[in-house]
Protein backbone atom coordinates (compact mmCIF):
# COMPACT_ATOMS: atom_id res chain seq x y z
CA UNK A 1 0.00 0.00 0.00
CA UNK A 2 0.77 3.90 -0.62
CA UNK A 3 0.70 4.77 3.01
CA UNK A 4 3.68 3.81 5.27
CA UNK A 5 2.87 2.41 8.68
CA UNK A 6 5.06 1.73 11.49
CA UNK A 7 6.80 -1.35 10.99
CA UNK A 8 5.82 -1.33 6.89
CA UNK A 9 8.93 -0.95 4.50
CA UNK A 10 8.71 0.93 0.98
CA UNK A 11 5.06 0.52 -0.30
CA UNK A 12 3.37 -1.79 -3.32
CA UNK A 13 2.79 1.80 -4.96
CA UNK A 14 6.11 3.19 -5.18
CA UNK A 15 7.61 -0.62 -5.82
CA UNK A 16 4.83 -0.97 -9.08
CA UNK A 17 6.07 2.21 -10.46
CA UNK A 18 9.58 1.78 -10.26
CA UNK A 19 9.16 -1.67 -11.40
CA UNK A 20 6.91 -0.51 -14.43
CA UNK A 21 9.66 2.85 -15.00
CA UNK A 22 12.96 0.24 -14.80
CA UNK A 23 11.10 -2.16 -17.24
CA UNK A 24 10.02 0.38 -20.10
CA UNK A 25 13.17 2.31 -19.76
CA UNK A 26 15.34 -0.61 -20.28
CA UNK A 27 13.20 -1.51 -23.21
CA UNK A 28 13.68 1.66 -24.75
CA UNK A 29 17.64 2.18 -23.82
CA UNK A 30 17.86 -1.42 -25.92
CA UNK A 31 15.44 0.00 -28.58
CA UNK A 32 17.52 3.25 -29.00
CA UNK A 33 20.87 1.80 -28.83
CA UNK A 34 19.88 -0.98 -31.13
CA UNK A 35 18.63 1.53 -33.76
CA UNK A 36 21.59 4.08 -32.92
CA UNK A 37 23.74 1.11 -33.84
CA UNK A 38 21.95 0.39 -36.96
CA UNK A 39 21.81 3.65 -38.18
CA UNK A 40 25.66 4.29 -37.78
CA UNK A 41 26.40 1.14 -39.43
CA UNK A 42 24.34 1.99 -42.56
CA UNK A 43 25.22 5.98 -42.24
CA UNK A 44 29.31 4.04 -42.40
CA UNK A 45 28.34 2.12 -45.53
CA UNK A 46 27.12 5.00 -47.50
CA UNK A 47 30.21 6.76 -46.59
CA UNK A 48 32.80 4.18 -47.69
CA UNK A 49 30.29 3.53 -51.05
CA UNK A 50 30.59 8.14 -51.09
CA UNK A 51 34.22 7.30 -50.63
CA UNK A 52 34.18 4.41 -53.37
CA UNK A 53 32.03 6.50 -56.13
CA UNK A 54 34.46 9.91 -55.18
CA UNK A 55 37.46 8.16 -56.25
CA UNK A 56 36.15 6.52 -58.98
CA UNK A 57 34.44 9.70 -60.37
CA UNK A 58 38.14 11.96 -59.60
CA UNK A 59 39.93 8.85 -61.59
CA UNK A 60 37.51 9.65 -64.41
CA UNK A 61 38.53 13.38 -64.44
CA UNK A 62 42.05 12.75 -64.69
CA UNK A 63 41.56 10.12 -67.49
CA UNK A 64 39.41 12.92 -69.44
CA UNK A 65 42.05 15.26 -68.62
CA UNK A 66 45.03 13.03 -70.05
CA UNK A 67 42.94 12.27 -72.60
CA UNK A 68 42.66 16.21 -73.81
CA UNK A 69 46.32 16.73 -73.35
CA UNK A 70 47.98 13.68 -75.08
CA UNK A 71 50.43 13.38 -71.97
CA UNK A 72 51.00 14.37 -67.93
CA UNK A 73 52.65 17.97 -68.40
CA UNK A 74 49.95 19.33 -70.00
CA UNK A 75 46.87 18.07 -68.59
CA UNK A 76 44.74 20.15 -66.15
CA UNK A 77 44.60 18.80 -63.00
CA UNK A 78 42.95 21.74 -61.08
CA UNK A 79 39.29 19.90 -61.42
CA UNK A 80 40.47 16.26 -59.74
CA UNK A 81 42.85 18.36 -57.14
CA UNK A 82 39.80 20.35 -56.38
CA UNK A 83 37.32 16.94 -56.36
CA UNK A 84 39.79 15.35 -53.96
CA UNK A 85 40.45 18.55 -51.39
CA UNK A 86 36.60 18.66 -51.16
CA UNK A 87 36.11 15.06 -50.92
CA UNK A 88 38.37 15.55 -48.41
CA UNK A 89 40.74 13.42 -49.81
CA UNK A 90 44.78 13.66 -50.60
CA UNK A 91 45.57 12.79 -54.00
CA UNK A 92 48.80 11.50 -55.55
CA UNK A 93 49.38 10.61 -59.07
CA UNK A 94 51.99 8.56 -60.53
CA UNK A 95 52.75 7.98 -64.18
CA UNK A 96 53.29 4.47 -65.64
CA UNK A 97 57.40 5.28 -65.51
CA UNK A 98 57.45 6.04 -61.90
CA UNK A 99 57.63 9.81 -62.15
CA UNK A 100 55.29 11.76 -59.54
CA UNK A 101 53.01 13.96 -61.70
CA UNK A 102 50.58 15.47 -58.46
CA UNK A 103 52.17 15.02 -54.65
CA UNK A 104 50.11 15.76 -51.47
CA UNK A 105 51.72 18.20 -50.17
CA UNK A 106 51.48 21.34 -47.87
CA UNK A 107 49.55 22.79 -50.39
CA UNK A 108 46.80 20.51 -50.34
CA UNK A 109 46.18 19.98 -46.74
CA UNK A 110 46.11 23.57 -46.57
CA UNK A 111 43.23 23.31 -49.15
CA UNK A 112 41.64 20.64 -47.44
CA UNK A 113 42.12 22.60 -43.74
CA UNK A 114 40.61 25.67 -45.36
CA UNK A 115 37.30 24.29 -46.91
CA UNK A 116 36.33 22.16 -44.41
CA UNK A 117 38.31 23.67 -41.11
CA UNK A 118 40.58 23.46 -38.59
CA UNK A 119 43.34 20.23 -39.27
CA UNK A 120 42.73 17.53 -41.62
CA UNK A 121 43.85 15.17 -39.08
CA UNK A 122 45.16 12.00 -39.48
CA UNK A 123 44.66 9.95 -43.04
CA UNK A 124 43.47 7.11 -43.81
CA UNK A 125 44.84 3.44 -45.84
CA UNK A 126 45.60 4.67 -49.72
CA UNK A 127 43.23 3.68 -52.53
CA UNK A 128 45.05 3.16 -55.65
CA UNK A 129 42.95 3.64 -58.77
CA UNK A 130 44.41 2.44 -61.85
CA UNK A 131 44.18 5.27 -65.02
CA UNK A 132 43.81 4.30 -68.20
CA UNK A 133 42.95 5.78 -71.82
CA UNK A 134 41.71 3.83 -74.82
CA UNK A 135 42.61 0.85 -72.41
CA UNK A 136 46.26 1.74 -71.99
CA UNK A 137 47.58 2.10 -68.33
CA UNK A 138 48.76 5.86 -68.44
CA UNK A 139 49.64 5.97 -64.40
CA UNK A 140 47.90 5.59 -60.84
CA UNK A 141 45.78 8.01 -59.02
CA UNK A 142 46.09 7.25 -54.87
CA UNK A 143 43.77 8.58 -52.49
CA UNK A 144 44.11 9.23 -48.49
CA UNK A 145 40.75 9.63 -46.84
CA UNK A 146 40.52 11.08 -43.37
CA UNK A 147 40.92 8.55 -40.87
CA UNK A 148 37.77 8.90 -39.79
CA UNK A 149 35.27 6.26 -40.25
CA UNK A 150 32.47 9.10 -40.86
CA UNK A 151 33.18 11.79 -42.85
CA UNK A 152 32.27 15.52 -41.29
CA UNK A 153 28.27 15.36 -43.18
CA UNK A 154 27.45 11.85 -42.44
CA UNK A 155 29.12 12.41 -38.68
CA UNK A 156 26.63 15.46 -38.17
CA UNK A 157 23.74 13.32 -39.40
CA UNK A 158 25.27 10.64 -37.18
CA UNK A 159 25.05 13.10 -34.29
CA UNK A 160 21.54 14.50 -35.38
CA UNK A 161 19.45 10.93 -35.00
CA UNK A 162 22.00 10.29 -31.71
CA UNK A 163 20.22 13.65 -30.41
CA UNK A 164 16.96 12.47 -31.87
CA UNK A 165 17.28 8.95 -30.48
CA UNK A 166 17.80 10.73 -26.85
CA UNK A 167 15.06 13.08 -27.47
CA UNK A 168 12.38 10.23 -28.38
CA UNK A 169 14.14 8.15 -25.50
CA UNK A 170 13.39 10.73 -22.45
CA UNK A 171 9.97 11.51 -24.07
CA UNK A 172 9.14 7.62 -24.05
CA UNK A 173 10.39 7.35 -20.17
CA UNK A 174 8.11 9.92 -19.19
CA UNK A 175 5.20 8.87 -20.87
CA UNK A 176 6.20 5.21 -19.35
CA UNK A 177 6.26 6.81 -15.90
CA UNK A 178 2.33 8.59 -16.33
CA UNK A 179 1.79 5.11 -17.99
CA UNK A 180 3.05 3.05 -14.44
CA UNK A 181 1.69 5.32 -11.84
CA UNK A 182 -1.83 4.84 -13.75
CA UNK A 183 -1.11 1.57 -13.68
CA UNK A 184 0.19 1.34 -10.16
CA UNK A 185 -2.57 3.31 -8.71
CA UNK A 186 -5.09 0.86 -10.59
CA UNK A 187 -3.70 -2.03 -9.05
CA UNK A 188 -2.90 -0.46 -5.51
CA UNK A 189 -6.14 1.36 -5.24
CA UNK A 190 -8.41 -1.71 -4.51
CA UNK A 191 -5.69 -3.06 -2.35
CA UNK A 192 -6.08 0.30 -0.25
CA UNK A 193 -9.90 -0.36 -0.38
CA UNK A 194 -9.64 -3.62 0.93
CA UNK A 195 -7.11 -2.82 3.73
CA UNK A 196 -9.35 0.14 4.59
CA UNK A 197 -11.88 -2.56 5.26
CA UNK A 198 -9.85 -4.94 6.88
CA UNK A 199 -8.81 -2.45 9.47
CA UNK A 200 -12.62 -1.33 10.02
CA UNK A 201 -13.77 -5.09 10.78
CA UNK A 202 -10.58 -5.85 12.66
CA UNK A 203 -11.37 -2.87 14.71
CA UNK A 204 -14.98 -3.95 15.34
CA UNK A 205 -16.81 -2.63 13.00
CA UNK A 206 -19.33 -5.36 11.34
CA UNK A 207 -20.49 -3.71 9.05
CA UNK A 208 -17.31 -3.26 7.08
CA UNK A 209 -17.25 -4.39 3.47
CA UNK A 210 -15.82 -3.63 -0.10
CA UNK A 211 -17.43 -2.96 -2.87
CA UNK A 212 -16.65 -4.68 -6.41
CA UNK A 213 -13.40 -3.03 -5.96
CA UNK A 214 -12.47 -4.58 -9.13
CA UNK A 215 -12.29 -7.63 -12.52
CA UNK A 216 -9.95 -10.78 -11.94
CA UNK A 217 -8.19 -11.89 -9.08
CA UNK A 218 -8.43 -9.07 -7.02
CA UNK A 219 -11.94 -8.99 -7.58
CA UNK A 220 -12.21 -12.61 -6.05
CA UNK A 221 -10.04 -11.38 -3.06
CA UNK A 222 -12.59 -8.66 -1.92
CA UNK A 223 -15.53 -10.89 -2.23
CA UNK A 224 -13.60 -13.91 -0.42
CA UNK A 225 -13.33 -10.63 1.92
CA UNK A 226 -16.73 -9.70 2.03
CA UNK A 227 -17.28 -13.91 3.10
CA UNK A 228 -15.50 -14.23 5.27
CA UNK A 229 -16.70 -11.08 7.04
CA UNK A 230 -20.33 -12.24 6.48
CA UNK A 231 -19.33 -15.28 8.30
CA UNK A 232 -17.36 -14.00 11.14
CA UNK A 233 -20.54 -11.63 11.52
CA UNK A 234 -22.86 -14.18 11.63
CA UNK A 235 -20.81 -16.48 13.86
CA UNK A 236 -20.57 -12.91 16.35
CA UNK A 237 -25.00 -12.58 16.26
CA UNK A 238 -25.08 -16.40 16.79
CA UNK A 239 -22.97 -15.89 20.04
CA UNK A 240 -24.89 -12.92 21.28
CA UNK A 241 -27.96 -14.63 20.34
CA UNK A 242 -26.99 -17.81 22.35
CA UNK A 243 -25.64 -16.05 25.21
CA UNK A 244 -29.36 -14.13 25.40
CA UNK A 245 -31.00 -17.61 24.66
CA UNK A 246 -29.15 -19.10 28.19
CA UNK A 247 -29.66 -16.41 29.80
CA UNK A 248 -33.60 -16.93 28.64
CA UNK A 249 -33.83 -20.50 29.20
CA UNK A 250 -32.17 -20.90 32.44
CA UNK A 251 -33.51 -18.28 34.44
CA UNK A 252 -36.62 -19.24 35.20
CA UNK A 253 -35.97 -23.04 36.25
CA UNK A 254 -32.76 -21.34 38.57
CA UNK A 255 -35.46 -18.52 40.18
CA UNK A 256 -38.17 -21.63 41.18
CA UNK A 257 -35.11 -23.65 42.44
CA UNK A 258 -33.47 -20.60 44.24
CA UNK A 259 -37.19 -19.45 45.81
CA UNK A 260 -38.04 -22.96 46.87
CA UNK A 261 -34.41 -23.49 48.51
CA UNK A 262 -34.12 -20.12 50.16
CA UNK A 263 -38.20 -20.79 51.62
CA UNK A 264 -36.74 -24.22 53.02
CA UNK A 265 -33.16 -22.77 54.46
CA UNK A 266 -35.56 -19.86 56.79
CA UNK A 267 -37.90 -22.59 57.81
CA UNK A 268 -41.28 -20.86 55.97
CA UNK A 269 -41.78 -24.22 54.57
CA UNK A 270 -41.44 -27.91 55.49
CA UNK A 271 -39.89 -30.15 53.04
CA UNK A 272 -42.31 -32.41 51.52
CA UNK A 273 -42.04 -35.09 49.03
CA UNK A 274 -44.45 -32.94 46.63
CA UNK A 275 -42.11 -30.41 46.67
CA UNK A 276 -38.75 -32.00 46.58
CA UNK A 277 -40.57 -33.54 43.34
CA UNK A 278 -41.13 -30.30 41.97
CA UNK A 279 -37.67 -29.29 42.57
CA UNK A 280 -36.42 -32.81 41.26
CA UNK A 281 -38.95 -31.40 37.91
CA UNK A 282 -37.03 -28.34 37.79
CA UNK A 283 -33.49 -29.97 38.11
CA UNK A 284 -35.09 -32.32 35.16
CA UNK A 285 -35.83 -29.01 32.81
CA UNK A 286 -32.73 -27.53 33.38
CA UNK A 287 -30.83 -30.70 32.47
CA UNK A 288 -33.50 -30.56 28.99
CA UNK A 289 -32.69 -26.84 28.65
CA UNK A 290 -29.04 -27.53 28.43
CA UNK A 291 -29.23 -30.75 26.16
CA UNK A 292 -31.13 -28.55 23.80
CA UNK A 293 -28.37 -25.69 23.95
CA UNK A 294 -25.80 -28.15 23.11
CA UNK A 295 -27.51 -29.01 20.42
CA UNK A 296 -28.20 -26.21 19.02
CA UNK A 297 -24.41 -24.97 19.65
CA UNK A 298 -23.05 -27.94 17.52
CA UNK A 299 -25.55 -27.51 14.86
CA UNK A 300 -24.27 -23.77 14.47
CA UNK A 301 -20.64 -25.33 14.68
CA UNK A 302 -21.47 -28.29 12.04
CA UNK A 303 -19.86 -27.19 8.82
CA UNK A 304 -16.54 -27.17 10.98
CA UNK A 305 -16.94 -30.65 12.10
CA UNK A 306 -18.85 -32.55 8.97
CA UNK A 307 -17.62 -35.93 8.28
CA UNK A 308 -18.80 -35.61 4.82
CA UNK A 309 -19.43 -39.23 2.56
CA UNK A 310 -21.39 -40.00 -0.22
CA UNK A 311 -24.42 -41.27 1.69
CA UNK A 312 -27.52 -42.45 0.35
CA UNK A 313 -30.32 -40.06 1.22
CA UNK A 314 -33.28 -42.85 1.10
CA UNK A 315 -30.96 -45.35 4.01
CA UNK A 316 -31.06 -42.40 6.19
CA UNK A 317 -34.41 -41.69 5.77
CA UNK A 318 -35.32 -44.82 6.31
CA UNK A 319 -33.04 -45.96 9.92
CA UNK A 320 -34.51 -42.50 10.98
CA UNK A 321 -38.18 -43.79 10.75
CA UNK A 322 -37.62 -47.15 12.19
CA UNK A 323 -36.10 -45.20 15.14
CA UNK A 324 -39.66 -43.28 15.46
CA UNK A 325 -41.58 -45.93 14.32
CA UNK A 326 -42.50 -46.83 17.59
CA UNK A 327 -43.58 -43.45 19.35
CA UNK A 328 -45.96 -43.06 16.24
CA UNK A 329 -47.64 -46.33 16.92
CA UNK A 330 -48.17 -45.22 20.56
CA UNK A 331 -48.95 -41.89 19.43
CA UNK A 332 -51.56 -43.71 16.55
CA UNK A 333 -50.42 -42.02 13.94
CA UNK A 334 -49.50 -43.61 10.34
CA UNK A 335 -45.79 -42.78 9.00
CA UNK A 336 -45.24 -43.81 5.40
CA UNK A 337 -42.46 -43.78 3.39
CA UNK A 338 -41.87 -43.25 -0.09
CA UNK A 339 -38.17 -43.44 -0.79
CA UNK A 340 -36.19 -42.93 -4.02
CA UNK A 341 -32.52 -43.83 -4.26
CA UNK A 342 -30.36 -40.56 -4.23
CA UNK A 343 -26.99 -39.95 -3.22
CA UNK A 344 -25.63 -37.10 -1.38
CA UNK A 345 -22.02 -35.78 -0.24
CA UNK A 346 -23.00 -35.89 3.53
CA UNK A 347 -22.59 -36.52 7.31
CA UNK A 348 -24.60 -39.19 7.74
CA UNK A 349 -24.98 -39.15 11.63
CA UNK A 350 -25.83 -35.16 11.02
CA UNK A 351 -28.38 -35.75 8.13
CA UNK A 352 -29.92 -38.44 10.39
CA UNK A 353 -30.34 -35.77 12.68
CA UNK A 354 -32.20 -33.40 10.67
CA UNK A 355 -34.99 -36.28 9.77
CA UNK A 356 -34.88 -36.96 13.49
CA UNK A 357 -36.33 -33.71 13.76
CA UNK A 358 -39.10 -33.07 11.17
CA UNK A 359 -40.49 -36.14 11.91
CA UNK A 360 -40.51 -35.49 15.74
CA UNK A 361 -41.87 -32.36 14.69
CA UNK A 362 -44.78 -33.71 12.53
CA UNK A 363 -45.59 -36.11 15.47
CA UNK A 364 -46.38 -33.58 17.96
CA UNK A 365 -48.10 -31.59 15.76
CA UNK A 366 -50.21 -33.93 14.35
CA UNK A 367 -53.52 -35.65 16.59
CA UNK A 368 -54.19 -39.35 16.44
CA UNK A 369 -55.44 -40.85 13.35
CA UNK A 370 -53.72 -38.92 11.19
CA UNK A 371 -50.53 -39.26 8.54
CA UNK A 372 -47.15 -38.42 7.91
CA UNK A 373 -45.37 -39.19 5.03
CA UNK A 374 -40.97 -38.93 4.40
CA UNK A 375 -40.18 -38.73 1.16
CA UNK A 376 -36.98 -38.69 -0.84
CA UNK A 377 -36.61 -38.27 -5.06
CA UNK A 378 -33.99 -36.64 -7.45
CA UNK A 379 -35.61 -32.64 -8.46
CA UNK A 380 -33.65 -30.70 -11.18
CA UNK A 381 -30.67 -31.70 -9.98
CA UNK A 382 -30.59 -31.50 -6.06
CA UNK A 383 -31.69 -34.48 -3.61
CA UNK A 384 -34.96 -33.69 -2.00
CA UNK A 385 -36.18 -34.82 1.27
CA UNK A 386 -40.11 -33.97 2.46
CA UNK A 387 -41.68 -34.81 5.74
CA UNK A 388 -45.95 -33.90 4.96
CA UNK A 389 -48.16 -34.35 7.68
CA UNK A 390 -51.99 -33.79 8.14
CA UNK A 391 -51.49 -31.80 11.54
CA UNK A 392 -53.20 -28.43 12.73
CA UNK A 393 -50.71 -26.17 9.80
CA UNK A 394 -49.04 -23.22 10.60
CA UNK A 395 -50.45 -19.46 10.17
CA UNK A 396 -49.35 -17.99 7.36
CA UNK A 397 -47.70 -15.06 9.48
CA UNK A 398 -45.45 -17.31 11.64
CA UNK A 399 -44.13 -19.31 8.79
CA UNK A 400 -41.64 -17.29 8.48
CA UNK A 401 -40.18 -17.27 11.78
CA UNK A 402 -41.38 -21.10 12.38
CA UNK A 403 -37.16 -21.77 11.90
CA UNK A 404 -36.35 -19.67 14.15
CA UNK A 405 -34.15 -20.96 17.77
CA UNK A 406 -37.03 -21.38 21.01
CA UNK A 407 -40.04 -19.56 19.15
CA UNK A 408 -43.01 -21.61 19.36
CA UNK A 409 -45.93 -20.59 17.67
CA UNK A 410 -49.51 -20.03 18.26
CA UNK A 411 -50.23 -23.41 17.70
CA UNK A 412 -47.80 -25.10 19.98
CA UNK A 413 -49.95 -24.65 23.12
CA UNK A 414 -50.02 -27.54 25.16
CA UNK A 415 -47.37 -29.08 22.92
CA UNK A 416 -43.79 -30.17 24.16
CA UNK A 417 -40.98 -29.32 23.28
CA UNK A 418 -38.75 -25.65 23.63
CA UNK A 419 -38.31 -24.61 20.00
CA UNK A 420 -34.67 -25.47 18.68
CA UNK A 421 -35.57 -28.97 16.47
CA UNK A 422 -36.61 -26.79 13.42
CA UNK A 423 -33.22 -24.30 13.92
CA UNK A 424 -30.91 -26.88 14.41
CA UNK A 425 -32.53 -28.59 10.93
CA UNK A 426 -31.86 -24.90 9.73
CA UNK A 427 -28.40 -24.84 10.46
CA UNK A 428 -27.20 -28.39 9.49
CA UNK A 429 -28.87 -28.10 6.16
CA UNK A 430 -27.03 -25.12 5.89
CA UNK A 431 -24.35 -26.57 6.80
CA UNK A 432 -24.23 -29.01 3.80
CA UNK A 433 -25.27 -26.43 1.42
CA UNK A 434 -29.00 -27.21 1.20
CA UNK A 435 -32.12 -25.22 2.23
CA UNK A 436 -35.17 -25.76 4.16
CA UNK A 437 -38.40 -24.59 2.93
CA UNK A 438 -42.22 -24.68 4.19
CA UNK A 439 -45.67 -24.94 2.81
CA UNK A 440 -48.54 -25.20 5.31
CA UNK A 441 -52.58 -24.35 5.89
CA UNK A 442 -54.15 -24.20 9.15
CA UNK A 443 -56.07 -26.90 9.41
CA UNK A 444 -54.83 -29.28 6.63
CA UNK A 445 -51.18 -29.94 7.73
CA UNK A 446 -47.55 -28.93 6.69
CA UNK A 447 -44.60 -30.43 4.46
CA UNK A 448 -41.17 -29.48 5.12
CA UNK A 449 -38.62 -29.75 2.13
CA UNK A 450 -35.21 -29.81 2.24
CA UNK A 451 -32.97 -29.60 -0.59
CA UNK A 452 -29.87 -30.93 -0.72
CA UNK A 453 -26.73 -30.83 -3.68
CA UNK A 454 -26.55 -34.23 -5.11
CA UNK A 455 -23.30 -36.54 -5.16
CA UNK A 456 -22.00 -36.31 -8.48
Amino acid sequence: MSDTRPGQSFGLFPRLAIAFVAVALAAIVVVALLTFAAARAQIASFAESSRTSTAEFIGAALESAYAEAGDWREADLTPAVTLAAAAPATLQIVATDGTVVADPGLAMNNMMASMHGGDAGPLGDPRPVSLSVDGAPIGTATLRFPADELPGGEAQLLAALGRTALLSAVVAALVALVAALLVAQRITRPLRTLATAARRFGAGDPAARVDAVAAGEIGEVGAAFNRMADVLARRARQQRELAGTVAHELRTPTAILQASLEALLDGVEQPSTEQLASLHDEVLRLQRNIADLESLSAAEAAELTLMLATTNLASVATGAASALAPQFASGDVTLRTVLQDVDVQADADRLRQVVTNLLANALKFTPAGGDVTLSTRARDGDAELSVADTGVGIPADDQERVFERFWRGRNAEGVGGRGVGLAIVVELVRAHGGAVTVISQVGRGSTFFVRLPRSR
